[in-house]
């Protein structure tokens, strides 16, 4: 019985690792484009695999016109992970990595895919360009506006962008939500309230997709206002000196020491500038 015991646990230990190996090859789809390792995953209906065939051959013009756009920042390789774990897209910039929800292929919104991708991929240029200091809280917002510009500016839809962070800015500006202090408290203002949208979506509306208007609503509209301000930087000045305001912090400058070097203003008066703006739309 004794060398039963033993020869049963020996194939368990033998055979397990191998099967689950073999399993993971054979759910797990991996492309390789000119800059993209994309792990696809199976099971897709055949509308959801025209996506994923769409996407694929719009992944390398993508990456060159982010890395244009963000000075060349990007590394020479990314990878891509379409996955049903979390609710929307996010960048794990130390991996280089991005993972896309499966569910924005599951709506068949190619345009939508593309955004997320080109936004997540923002995230990793400004993450190399600032040397790390973008993802620290009070930076956030200047990380997030000008993510949200390249993802909508790659997909056409500016016009679109414009229209919504114009109206959100203006009630956040009423409202005192559109300040240098908010903006800069991203870990109390926006990263608790999008923890608690995503927990009580999860509860009461497991299996259905989040509307735009559900995550603006949930704790996602100071995306829109922080797009605002970078919109009105980069209309009177460029996005060329908001980079190098960016790469100002990342060398150690604070923000209104970064700004200050490229524009002869602190951050307040640019603050000021873009409530002035905002006052006369």
């Amino acid at each position: 019985m004794k060398n039963i015991c033993l020869r049963i646990g020996f194939i368990v230990s033998v055979l397990f690792p191998l099967i689950y190996s073999l399993a993971c090859q054979v759910s797990t789809k991996t492309i390789k484009t000119g800059y993209y390792e994309l792990s696809t995953g199976s099971g897709w209906n055949e509308d959801e695999k025209k996506i994923i065939e769409e996407i694929i051959a719009n992944l390398d013009n993508l990456r060159e016109k982010v890395n244009e756009m963000l000075e060349n920042e990007l590394p020479p390789k990314l990878k891509l992970v379409i996955t049903d774990e979390g609710m929307g897209s996010t960048a794990i910039r130390e991996e280089e990595k991005i993972l896309l929800n499966a569910v924005h292929v599951r709506n068949l919104n190619l345009k939508d895919c593309l955004n997320r991708i080109a936004h997540e991929t923002a995230h990793i240029a400004l993450f190399r360009m600032s040397k790390r200091k973008i993802i620290e809280w009070e930076n956030k917002f200047l990380d997030e506006g000008v993510a949200l510009y390249a993802g909508y500016h790659y997909v056409g839809e500016l016009e679109e962008l414009n229209a919504l962070s114009n109206k959100i800015a203006m009630e956040d500006f009423k409202n005192g939500k559109a300040s240098l202090a908010y903006l800069r408290d991203w870990e109390k203002n926006v990263r608790e309230k999008q923890r608690q949208f995503a927990e009580k979506w999860r509860t009461e509306n497991s299996g259905k997709t989040p509307t735009l208007d559900n995550f603006i609503t949930g704790g996602y509209r100071t995306y829109f206002t922080s797009y605002s301000f970078v919109k009105v930087f980069m209309d009177k000045y460029s996005l060329s000196q908001l980079q190098r305001a960016i790469r100002n912090i990342g060398e150690g400058k604070s923000q209104s020491e970064a700004f200050k070097m490229v524009t002869g203003k602190n951050l307040s008066e640019l603050i000021s500038e873009w409530h002035s703006s905002l006052s006369n739309v």
